[in-house]
């Protein structure tokens, strides 16, 4: 037994993080288990061996002499230290008459006969440590075809190694970075319903000014303040839909059956038409069948298409809105002239705080369009974008009996 003269330190952090992550390789017992059989050796180890260090990083241990993971021996009473500052193996059948290895103290201190020891490296030529193997009577290791073996399972394990720790550092980089996300959507979340008090303070304050006596400058100033609060509103409206979406799973959806979605969407064309008086904006909505939907959201999905088409598309060209049914599917088509979107532009159209790089005179958050695709998806439908040099066209489609996704993770 060599429990007396081993330790169970925990030692550096570097070492116990190797043992701990060969603990979490599957195929290293594998290879163990074929370096002992083909052998016939009691013990097969995978050893961590540093400048002043010795510990096991994984053991197979078939005859009792107590060696376990974690478990450290002297430096100087390994063969390892010679592995490590030479290079090469260290091999031999029968300590007492290896013409080498006869007079070592070693093979005695640990009642060795048979030893055999090949370096591990890692990809970059690093030494990392030995996959070794011994018995206490002798045997037949230091064939050819066994050492060679022996150098192909130590260039698998470097191989592994090296695998496992890119691996778990990437996995961690990405953890920080999922933590760092929820924590910025918890952010918005929070930042935009504590909002919603001060401004709505602030529109009751605008409110009550106006049943004062107000001259024409006052009443001027009082329309731009009912401006500015109708537009932080929807800044904390689309600020709340993203975090809600990021964080609860899904855009939440309020499901109306056989709903006619003709007067809703009429009205936003009418408001939009209010706001934008000097662009054409047409609108065909009379093929549009009731369905099951959520009005409100199909609404604020046309009012920010719409948006998107009246800041971006060309102001000569009248904006076409057309919705229908036909053949059990529902489409709400948003079409607008002017130049093409870029190809690259276009494949991130519906990612969150995209927009046209030359396009900065709309100040939203760029959610508007991702927003839009989130209620698409929400109602089992999809949002495609085409453009070319005739035109631009959103297209919402949905099949009319299709299942809500209103806890689809966005």
């Amino acid at each position: 037994m060599i429990d007396g003269i081993g330790s169970d330190a925990a030692g550096a952090p570097d070492v116990a993080s190797d043992v701990a992550l060969v603990q979490r390789i599957p195929v290293v017992p594998s290879i163990l288990s074929v370096c002992a059989s083909m052998t016939g050796v009691g013990i097969a180890a995978v050893a961590r061996v540093t400048q002043d260090r010795w510990t096991a990083a994984a053991t197979l241990d078939r005859a009792g002499f107590g060696l376990h993971p974690g478990q450290e021996l002297p430096i100087e009473t390994t063969f390892c230290q010679t592995v490590r500052d030479s290079g090469e193996p260290v091999v031999f059948d029968d300590a007492p008459t290896d013409e080498v290895w006869r007079h070592s103290p070693i093979p005695a201190l640990y009642n060795i006969a048979c030893y055999i020891a090949v370096p591990i490296r890692l990809p970059d030529g690093t030494f990392w440590g030995t996959l070794c193997g011994f018995d206490s009577e002798p045997k037949p290791v230091s064939g050819a075809d066994t050492v060679r073996t022996f150098h192909l399972f130590a260039d698998l394990l470097g191989f592994h190694i090296d695998a496992q720790r890119r691996l778990e550092a990437s996995e961690g980089l990405l953890a920080e970075v999922r933590q760092d996300s929820t924590l910025r959507e918890q952010y918005i979340a929070v930042l935009g319903h504590d909002l919603r008090n001060p401004l709505a303070a602030l529109g009751a304050g605008v409110r009550f000014l106006r049943r004062e006596p107000l001259g024409e400058r006052g009443r001027g100033i009082l329309d731009l303040m009912d401006g500015s609060l109708d537009r932080m509103g929807g800044l904390v409206d689309e600020a709340l839909d993203f975090a809600r979406g990021r964080l609860a799973g899904g855009i939440p959806l309020a499901m109306m059956e056989e709903v006619d979605l003709r007067p809703i969407l009429g009205q936003i064309v009418a408001e939009m038409r209010s706001v934008w008086p000097d662009r054409a904006i047409e609108a065909d909505l009379r093929e549009l069948a009731p369905l099951r939907a959520d009005p409100r959201r199909i609404g604020q999905m046309l009012s920010n298409l719409l948006g998107n088409a009246l800041a971006h598309g060309s102001a000569e060209r009248p904006v076409r809105v057309v919705a229908k049914t036909e053949d059990g599917a529902v489409s709400l088509c948003v079409e607008n002239g002017g130049r093409p979107i870029p190809a690259p532009v276009l494949a991130d159209l519906f990612e969150p705080f995209k927009r046209q790089p030359d396009r900065f005179r709309d100040k939203g958050l760029g959610l508007g369009l991702y927003i839009a695709a989130q209620i698409a998806r929400a109602h089992g439908g999809e949002l495609v974008a085409q453009s070319d040099e005739t035109e631009t066209r959103l297209t919402f489609t949905m099949p009319v009996a299709a299942p809500t996704r209103s806890s689809l993770a966005v």
